[in-house]
């Protein structure tokens, strides 16, 4: 008898090259590695008829490898060439999408820095957002993340809450950041006509007398 694995894709169908089986007789004597060509599959021809184990032993990424083995009845059947078919399903590794926008404009922010982190395994990097404001992390594990933000740029107030975050196979999670910016002063000083009145000196302070700084006006008659 002959065995044929096909290998697809669980969401779409689509068959998956690169993926190499054991396989391992249980009650004859047989191991043999093999592994799915373009079209997914693998075939094992002139059998010994009994029982097989098989078993996924790699997959090629975004896959999720499946160790789960299974296990085929091989029998001699006279005047057939069909092979006996076993198919492996598996998933894709998920990714997660990290989104950072100006609180009031909705406009993305762009170098942001973020700290991301699993909480069941070992993945831990920092990453940094683009000029589109956003970080795409593809083909991690599943599982549970934290993600802090950790520096921004400019005026932006910095947010160091964690947000936790479950990744799943086959989805891609999004995590939205949306941060203020921190206020500005704006001092003018004019003359009795409105004309702007450079070189004139201000002390600021906080509420409750800390100093911020002395300050000049400019050309403009402004700090």
């Amino acid at each position: 008898p002959s065995l044929r694995i096909e290998k697809r894709d669980l969401t779409t169908g689509e068959p998956v090259p690169e993926t190499t089986f054991r396989i391992k007789g249980i009650n004859v004597s047989y191991q043999n590695d093999v592994t799915t060509g373009a079209a997914g599959t693998a075939t094992l021809e002139d059998l010994a008829p009994g029982v097989y184990e098989v078993t996924e032993i790699k997959v090629p990424s975004p896959w999720i490898l499946d160790s789960t083995p299974k296990t085929v009845f091989l029998e001699a059947t006279e005047g057939s060439d069909e092979p006996r078919v076993l198919t492996f399903e598996n998933s894709k590794q998920p990714g997660l999408l990290i989104l950072k926008k100006d609180a009031l404009s909705g406009e993305p922010v762009a170098g942001v820095t973020f700290h991301i982190k699993q909480i069941d395994g070992t993945y831990e990097d920092y990453k940094t957002t683009d000029v589109n404001g956003q970080i795409f992390l593809e083909n991690i594990e599943a599982g549970s993340y934290t993600v802090t933000e950790t520096a921004v740029p400019g005026n932006y107030l910095l947010d160091s809450t964690p947000k936790t975050v479950e990744l799943a196979p086959n989805k891609t999670a999004t995590l939205e950041y949306f941060n203020l910016q921190r206020p500005g002063l704006l001092i003018q000083k004019v003359d009795k006509d409105g004309g702007p009145i450079e070189g004139i000196e201000f002390d600021v302070s906080r509420k409750g007398g800390d100093s911020l700084g002395t300050f000049i006006t400019n050309a403009q008659g402004e700090i």
